[in-house]
């Protein structure tokens, strides 16, 4: 009787054993589906996202060693065409602007952080201009393991803001034109306000349009400015002079009563430099002096 107990017994305890470990293996199923679902969830918004996350080798060639899947959408691209080959991203990246990005990554053990936009060639062969934030992961004893970076494609910001940037230069150069007056004489009538970069456009414009026309005389318009100060002052001055290097005159007109006490109290050295009150008055003095400087030009040595 011992005996058969001790055999029950033994029975009950590895079945008692086998329904633990069916227990445990239907929690570990569970488990196992209950991660694969979060993977799954994860995957779903890492596609959805517009950030693409990749790692890549912390030296070197960078070499791409994760890259999420959403990059197919972006630019083409399958996820294993960067992990495959190393130098895959850095032969898309573009030429003119390869050497900045390594300098950028090179300085990464600097603060561990860095980030920039460059070109990055489409599979469809067109650049598009990617914004990369990258920091650098590190192990307990502070060496380097692996960069972890962020794309995001800013092509559409990038073109908005040359469209922007092309836009203004256009209306700059709308707000600085040199109007032919005569065959010897031109105007600039200037609008708006003055800054260092439209008093740059105003020196150069004047000068081309003398060298190009030959003009014996240029009139400078300041009617349209809207504040002339110390540093608009300086600029037309400096303007002038250049001007007279290439052997025109210059006119100043549309100067008001308080920009003409502005100029004496300043003590700005207005030497051959003709001003008038209004542009109709300027005109007239400029073919006057044109004329005479063409008179004078024809008179035998």
């Amino acid at each position: 009787m011992q005996s058969m107990t001790g055999s029950g017994a033994e029975v009950d305890g590895i079945q008692g054993e086998l329904e633990s470990a069916r227990r445990r293996i239907a929690e570990l199923e569970r488990e196992i589906a209950d991660v694969a679902a979060k993977e799954a969830r994860l995957r779903g918004l890492v596609s959805a996202s517009p950030i693409v996350i990749y790692t890549c080798k912390p030296s070197g060639d960078y070499g791409v060693t994760y890259m999420s899947e959403n990059v197919c959408r972006f630019f083409g691209y399958t996820a294993e065409d960067f992990t495959s080959d190393s130098s895959f991203w850095a032969e898309r990246v573009h030429p003119d602007d390869m050497d900045r990005v390594f300098r950028s990554l090179e300085k990464l053990s600097e603060h561990d952080y860095t980030k920039h936009e460059y070109r990055f060639k489409h599979k469809d062969g067109r650049w598009r201009w990617v914004h990369d934030d990258v920091a650098l992961s590190r192990d307990a004893s502070g060496n380097a393991i692996e960069c972890v970076g962020f794309w995001q494609d800013v092509d559409e910001r990038r073109s908005a803001e040359e469209l922007i940037r092309r836009q203004s230069e256009s209306l700059r150069e709308m707000s600085t034109p040199l109007v032919p007056i005569s065959e010897h004489v031109v105007a600039m009538p200037l609008i708006g306000l003055m800054d260092s970069h439209r008093a740059q456009q105003v020196l150069s414009t004047l000068l081309d349009g003398i060298g190009r026309t030959g003009a014996r005389v240029a009139i400078i318009d300041i009617t349209g400015v809207a504040l002339v100060d110390t540093y608009v002052a300086s600029a037309l001055i400096r303007s002038a002079k250049a001007a007279q290097l290439m052997g025109a005159r210059v006119v100043i007109t549309g100067i008001r009563p308080e920009v003409a006490q502005m100029l004496v109290s300043l003590q700005v050295d207005l030497a051959g430099i003709v001003t008038s009150g209004t542009l109709q008055a300027g005109i007239a003095v400029a073919q006057s002096m044109a004329r005479a400087g063409a008179a004078e030009g024809a008179r035998p040595a």
